[in-house]
């Protein structure tokens, strides 16, 4: 392996209390030849003294500032007009890397000459212990190590239902992102992920699976990832339409071209569940003319609307034989469950999110309890679970260590 450089872009906005620990575990790499570029994203807590701090005591960091908050599209752009590295890696400020990931992933990178290499995180949830929680291995192991298109790739992943847009999983040859002209969407302040890692992928020619962890995402209260506001509902729609149009410029084989309508079907129910939980803070002027006007106005007068007022009647029939009725799910999940069981006249008792974060709100006026605290009238109530396929055995768990006897969903 020859000493190749690395540039690792970094935005920062408003991150002071893990910001420490994200820039040790770079400075602190086995591989030293790296090139740190932290660009400030006009943070209003103590993260630019830390930079600053940090910059003064290592001249591998290169502190950029942006006059205003340009959220992270551009942020990230401004960082890739500076690379010099022959690798380029993407890394949130308040997650961290183990200290054997830039010179593991080189090596990978050079002896198997690819373009992008994918590999594993583990997951820290807040005031969780290090080095606990449970690795995001998205089935990775049949396919460690071999070399692929990235088409081929983006297929494979999307029929094994483990493909993700996270960027920190991501090693990128810096010839290949140039060559391809890929940056992130300046008008997207979040889902440009999304945007950048599908056009990504499809342009690949060797791209490659490692499975191992070299890389540590923290799940924290008030991230962006945790939300599901109003603005997010418009970004994640804006970047379905930016990837519709980037269809439209190229052609794929058939079964790529099928994975890619499943995987953009995804990013639409997304952003029509969001618009639910928030409607009447989104209206057609909040998108431009064109594609995203289109849409949008198909999204809120057709078919989706129409099918939630739809419960089979044998389940509407047993969730009214219950003196009291709770939804229990994910934000977003539970918010469209409320809107389906309030359409057929259902009195909702409370509302129990799996994931509570600090201000959550109730939905439609219905107040927000944790799961454990409606125990006093789990003998007469039924809960209706809000939450995708996947993630629904969780949940019964959940009831069942707490003694919920009568659970149903709507599916």
């Amino acid at each position: 392996m020859d000493d190749a450089l690395i540039s690792i872009i970094i935005p920062v906005y408003n991150v002071e209390k893990y910001l420490r620990q994200c820039l040790d575990s770079v400075l602190s790499q086995s591989y030293s030849n790296i090139e740190v570029i932290c660009i400030d994203d006009a943070s209003t807590d103590g993260s630019l003294s830390i930079l600053k701090e940090y910059s003064d005591k290592d001249k591998r960091i290169r502190l950029l500032k942006n006059q205003k908050n340009e959220g992270n599209s551009f942020t990230r752009n401004a960082g890739l007009k500076e690379i010099n590295g022959k690798y380029t890696y993407f890394l949130d400020a308040d997650d961290y890397i183990e200290l054997n990931a830039i010179e593991e992933l080189t090596r990978y990178a050079e002896q198997y000459e690819t373009e992008c290499i994918y590999f594993n995180s583990r997951l820290l949830s807040e005031g969780a212990e290090v080095g606990k929680g449970p690795a995001l291995e998205y089935g990775l192991r049949e396919i460690n190590k071999k070399i692929y298109t990235g088409p081929a790739l983006f297929k494979l992943l999307i029929d094994k239902n483990v493909y993700t847009n996270s960027l920190w999983r991501r090693f990128w040859k810096t010839e290949f992102l140039l060559e391809n002209n890929l940056k992130f969407a300046d008008e997207l302040r979040t889902s440009e992920d999304a945007y950048f890692s599908i056009k990504a992928i499809l342009c690949g020619k060797r791209m490659m699976i490692v499975d191992e962890i070299f890389h540590i995402y923290r799940r924290r209260e008030g991230s962006l990832t945790t939300a599901a506001r109003p603005d997010e509902m418009i970004y994640v729609f804006k970047s379905y339409c930016m990837l519709l149009e980037f269809w439209k410029e190229h052609r794929f084989l058939p079964d790529i071209e099928e994975s890619l309508n499943n995987s953009l079907k995804n990013m639409y129910i997304t952003a029509k569940k969001i618009y639910l939980r928030n409607k009447g803070k989104i209206s057609k002027v909040d998108f431009k003319t064109g594609t995203e006007r289109h849409l949008f106005e198909v999204l809120i007068e057709q078919e989706y609307e129409k099918s939630l007022s739809i419960i089979e009647p044998d389940i509407l029939q047993k969730i009214r034989s219950f003196p009291y009725v709770i939804v229990y799910g994910a934000y977003i999940y539970a918010g469209e469950v409320v809107e389906k069981l309030v359409r057929n006249g259902i009195d909702i008792h409370s509302i129990a999110i799996t994931k509570m974060h600090e201000k959550a709100e109730g939905i439609n006026g219905i107040p927000i309890h944790e799961i454990r605290d409606l125990i006093s009238i789990k003998d007469e109530a039924i809960v209706v679970m809000g939450v995708g396929k996947n993630n629904r055995q969780d949940v019964i768990n959940t009831l069942v260590k707490y003694k919920f006897n009568n659970f149903i969903s709507l599916d």
